[in-house]
């Protein structure tokens, strides 16, 4: 006696088979997008604690420390820093325009020429 099978079953379904883990979490990259996004979080407040800090300690200076500070700063931006400067000292004279930028002797003239290198947010 020969069995047949049914031609009425069903076919199984090979997406899964038994003892095969579970699919995997429809988004993934959620758990790393939520740590780069922390990480930039904290870059920047550490970015603007260095800028804050920087500022407060300028305006705790003694005042004739503060006026040659600035003085000795503005004289080497002045000498560095002109239109067209070389692109290998660009990156030098941003950081001094945006130093200078945080000293109340510098003034409108001085906020003037540090235009082209940085432009403070205030």
């Amino acid at each position: 006696m020969r069995m047949t099978t049914s031609s009425t079953q069903a076919p199984q379904s090979h997406s899964r088979t038994e003892g095969a883990p579970a699919p995997s979490d429809p988004f993934p990259t959620r758990p790393i997008l939520l740590l780069g996004g922390l990480l930039v979080l904290l870059l920047i407040a550490l970015i603007t604690w260095g800028l804050i800090s920087e500022r407060r300690a300028v305006e705790q200076m003694n005042p004739q420390t503060r006026a040659a500070v600035f003085q000795e700063t503005w004289k080497s931006f002045q000498l560095l820093c002109r239109e067209g400067v070389d692109s290998a000292l660009t990156s030098r004279c941003r950081d001094q325009a945006r130093f200078l930028s945080d000293f109340p002797e510098c003034q409108a003239d001085c906020r003037q020429q540090l235009d082209g290198f940085y432009r403070p947010s205030r």
